[in-house]
């Protein structure tokens, strides 16, 4: 999983994500929906929405893969 999608820096991950999330909220037009996919593999979902200022709309889980759906009001 590393070599296809690379890896998040053990101790910057947090403000790397919430940059990024930041970033993808900012461009979003107003009602824009983002689609968010996680693996729970090394980094629970749950700790990536505790750093997010944006709540999902409604989210879904398929083993350990997580879609995650958040509307820009």
């Amino acid at each position: 999983m590393k070599a296809q999608y690379g890896q998040l820096d053990k101790v910057t991950w947090k403000d790397d994500i919430k940059k990024g999330f930041d970033e993808c909220m900012r461009i979003l037009k107003k009602n824009g929906t983002l689609i968010f996919k996680w693996s729970d593999v090394q980094i629970p979902v749950t700790d990536v929405l505790e750093i997010l200022d944006y709540k999902p709309l409604f989210g879904d889980q398929r083993g350990k893969t997580r879609w995650i759906v958040f509307v820009k009001v």
